[in-house]
């Protein structure tokens, strides 16, 4: 049985999907949680830590995974499975959606930057530990094409395996073009 935090996170993700944080309502959050206002205050202080609960989770597991997907980019094998890396996507996909599309006036508004950033600091990294000069534009560059594809994905509403297929051509044609970057720079 879930408890009341449980129920009320649970809620509170689907009202911020469907309207955005700012159009989300408390009111409606605790009717669909079958809880009252005073139960969602017991459990958090206010609106932004509601979302802070729906949100942390994925942002902390999003970045483990963007180190290792971009980190492979570089290796011959992979850390992460294709596979994994989809259904931990889609499995959130709500949660990225309010991220990337519902978090206006809010401490996540600038997740994706964030991410980027994050990004370009492994891709700068990875070429570094292979002893590579390489522009911080173009780091930059790489990062927000890798980042952005996939956002994409993210977006999509396709099934699974299609979604796999597509991620794994993704990956292939980003690895190639990554070796021939590095051939070209070494």
């Amino acid at each position: 049985m879930k408890t009341i935090k449980e129920t009320l996170i649970e809620s509170a993700r689907d009202e911020f999907f469907k309207k955005g944080y700012d159009k989300a309502s408390l009111r409606v959050i605790c009717a669909n949680a079958n809880v009252t206002t005073g139960a969602l205050y017991s459990s958090f202080n206010n609106k932004e830590d509601l979302l802070r609960a729906v949100l942390e989770d994925t942002i902390n597991e999003s970045f483990q995974y963007v180190d290792r997907v971009i980190s492979d980019q570089f290796e011959n094998e992979s850390s992460v499975s294709v596979s994994e890396l989809i259904s931990f996507l889609q499995g959130r996909r709500k949660e990225f959606h309010i991220l990337f599309y519902g978090c206006s006036k809010t401490a996540y508004e600038k997740y994706r930057d964030t991410l980027l950033d994050k990004a370009a600091e492994i891709f700068s990294h990875n070429f570094r530990k292979n002893s590579i000069n390489i522009d911080e534009r173009l780091i930059r560059l790489l990062a927000k094409k890798s980042i952005d594809s996939y956002i994409d994905l993210v977006g999509m509403d396709y099934p699974k395996q299609e979604t796999i297929i597509l991620a794994r051509a993704m990956n292939l044609y980003t690895k190639a073009g990554l070796a021939a970057l590095i051939r070209q720079l070494s």
